[in-house]
C-alpha cells in the first residue's frame, strides 16, 4: 500500500472518530474497547500486514473520539454566579445587533474567554485592554440547543451581562484598524443595504445586515453569498492569479503570490471557519499544482476538514457553517465532474454552465442539513442562485477595486462606486422580490437528517465509482484557478 494511501486512511479514521463522538453522546464509552481491539489485532496478528493496519485504524479512531471528548470538556459550574473583577483584552472586533454589543474578552484570571453583553455606547475595539466588573456565569443550555458547546468552539466558556467596563489602554492592531477604516469607507460611499452586503462579502462583517434582509436571504436560500466562503476565496484568488499572468509574472511565482494572498485574506477576515477551510483548500490546490499532483480534490477536502477538526474538534457538531461548507464542496467534487462529462457538448460561455452545475450540486447536498437546522424549504433558491451567483465575480472585482482605491487613492474610489452600487442594488432587488413571493418558502419543523441518506449515500458512491472508471477528475481551476 502506498504511503499516501496509508496517511489518508489514518487522517480519515481520526476524522471519523471525531464525527462519531460528536453525534453520539455515549461515544466515550467505546473509546477504551476500541483501543483494546486495536491492540489485540496488532499484537496477536502482527505478521499480517492488513490486520495490523486495521488494528492501527481502530486505535486512531479511538484517538479521534477522545480528542472530541477532551475538547468538549467544560469548566465545572459554580454553585451560583460569581461577582468578579478582572483585567483582560478584547480579542475580536465587537459585534453589534438590535440588543446591543457583544465583546469577547480574554483574561488570565479565568480559564477560557468571556463573552460580554453590553450596550452600544461602550467604545471598544479589538486589542483594547479593559477592566470588567460584573457577574460571571456559565451560558445556559436550551431545550434543543447546546449553547455552552456552541460558544466553546470559539474558546468562550463564560458570559457576563451588562457589566461595568473601563478601557485602560487602546489596542493597536493593523489588520483590525484597516478593517475598521475600510468599513467606514463602505458606509460613506454606499447606502444600506448595499453597504452591509459588501461589508459582509469582503470584510466578513455580517453585523450590519438588517434583520429583514437576513430573513429574505434565508427565504431565498442565498445566505451563503454574505459569508466568506470557498466561492468568494476562489473568485478573488482566481482573478488575482490571471491578473498576475496577464502582467507577465511566471505561473509558479503567481501561484506563490496567490498563496500569500490567501493567508492574508484568512487572517484579515478573522479566521472565520468558512474562510479558513477555503484558504486551506485553496492553498492545498495551489501546492498540488506547483508539485504537479492534481486530481486530488476529495483527499484535499478530507485533509482540510480534519486539519480544522484537530485544531478545534467542536466544529463538527456545533458549527453549522463548517457543516454546510464541507457538504457543499463534497457534493461539487463528486458530481460536478460527472455533470461536466455528461454535458460536455453543452456550451459554457463565461463558465456559466459550471456555475449552474455547482449551484445545483451544492444545494442538493446541503438541503437536508439546512432543513434540519433552519426548518425553511425554499422554492425559489435555485432561481435566486442562478440570478445572483454569476454576477458575484463582478461584484467582488469592483468591490475590491473600490476598497483598494479608497485606501490608497480616495479621489479615484468614486469611479468604482457606481458599478458596484448598481450590482448590489440588483442583488438586493432580486432577493427581496423573490422572498416576497407567496410561495417562496415553507416551514419544515423537525426535519430528520436520515430521510435523504438512503438516496445521497448510494448516489455519492455511484458518482465516485464513475469517476474512477472514466478516469476523469474535478478540474481544480474551476473553483480555485
Amino acid at each position: 500500500m502506498l504511503l499516501s494511501k496509508v496517511v489518508f486512511l489514518v487522517v480519515l479514521a481520526f476524522g471519523a472518530g471525531i464525527f462519531f463522538a460528536s453525534f453520539f453522546s455515549s461515544a466515550y464509552l467505546f473509546i477504551f474497547p476500541l483501543l483494546i481491539i486495536g491492540a489485540i489485532l496488532i499484537s496477536v496478528f502482527w505478521t499480517k500486514w492488513k490486520t495490523v493496519c486495521t488494528g492501527a485504524l481502530f486505535i486512531v479512531l479511538a484517538l479521534g473520539a477522545g480528542h472530541y471528548v477532551n475538547g468538549a470538556h467544560l469548566p465545572e459550574p459554580f454553585s451560583a454566579p460569581q461577582d468578579i473583577s478582572f483585567e483582560g483584552q478584547v480579542v475580536e472586533l465587537p459585534a453589534k445587533d438590535e440588543q446591543g454589543m457583544q465583546v469577547v474578552v480574554e483574561t488570565t484570571q479565568v480559564s477560557g474567554r468571556v463573552l460580554v453583553f453590553t450596550s452600544y455606547f461602550q467604545e471598544m475595539g479589538q486589542g483594547d485592554k479593559v477592566v470588567v466588573s460584573g457577574t460571571l456565569q456559565l451560558p445556559t443550555v436550551f431545550e434543543d440547543f447546546n449553547y455552552p458547546l456552541y460558544l466553546a468552539k470559539e474558546g468562550i466558556y463564560w458570559v457576563m451581562f451588562r457589566p461595568s467596563i473601563e478601557v485602560k489602554e487602546k489596542g493597536i492592531s493593523l489588520l483590525a484598524s484597516l478593517k475598521v477604516t475600510l468599513q467606514k469607507r463602505i458606509d460613506t460611499f454606499l447606502p444600506v443595504p448595499q453597504s452591509s452586503l459588501l461589508a459582509a462579502m469582503l470584510l466578513g462583517n455580517k453585523a450590519g445586515l438588517p434583520e429583514n434582509l437576513k430573513e429574505s436571504l434565508n427565504t431565498t436560500g442565498v445566505r451563503h453569498i454574505t459569508a466568506i466562503s470557498g466561492m468568494h476565496v476562489a473568485i478573488l484568488s482566481g482573478m488575482l492569479f490571471f491578473a498576475l499572468l496577464y502582467l507577465g509574472v511566471p505561473r509558479k511565482r503567481s501561484a506563490l503570490l496567490v498563496l500569500g494572498f490567501l493567508l492574508f485574506f484568512v487572517a484579515f477576515t478573522g479566521f472565520q471557519a468558512s474562510a479558513l477551510r477555503a484558504g486551506i483548500m485553496g492553498s492545498a490546490f495551489l501546492i498540488a499544482g506547483l508539485t504537479g499532483r492534481r486530481g486530488v480534490g476529495l483527499r484535499v477536502l478530507v485533509f482540510a476538514g480534519v486539519l480544522m477538526l484537530i485544531e478545534n474538534p467542536l466544529l463538527m457538531a456545533h458549527d453549522i457553517g463548517f457543516q454546510l461548507s464541507f457538504l457543499a464542496v463534497f457534493g461539487i467534487l463528486l458530481f460536478l465532474p460527472l455533470l461536466q462529462y455528461v454535458f460536455s457538448r453543452l456550451a459554457n460561455p463565461f463558465g456559466l454552465r459550471d456555475i449552474v452545475f455547482m449551484s445545483i450540486t451544492a444545494q442538493i447536498f446541503t438541503l437536508p442539513l439546512a432543513l434540519h437546522h433552519f426548518g425553511i424549504l425554499s422554492f425559489v433558491s435555485l432561481a435566486a442562485n442562478l440570478l445572483i451567483v454569476p454576477l458575484l465575480p463582478l461584484i467582488l472585482l469592483f468591490g475590491v477595486l473600490f476598497l483598494l482605491f479608497s485606501a490608497l487613492l480616495p479621489f479615484f474610489a468614486g469611479v468604482f462606486v457606481l458599478p458596484v452600487g448598481l450590482l448590489l442594488s440588483y442583488l438586493s432587488f432580486v432577493i427581496t422580490a423573490l422572498a416576497d413571493l407567496p410561495f417562496a418558502a415553507s416551514n419544515v419543523e423537525g426535519f430528520p437528517l436520515w430521510v435523504l441518506l438512503p438516496i445521497l449515500v448510494p448516489a455519492s458512491f455511484l458518482a465516485w465509482r464513475v469517476q474512477q472508471q472514466k478516469q476523469f477528475r474535478f478540474r481544480e481551476e474551476t473553483m480555485i484557478l
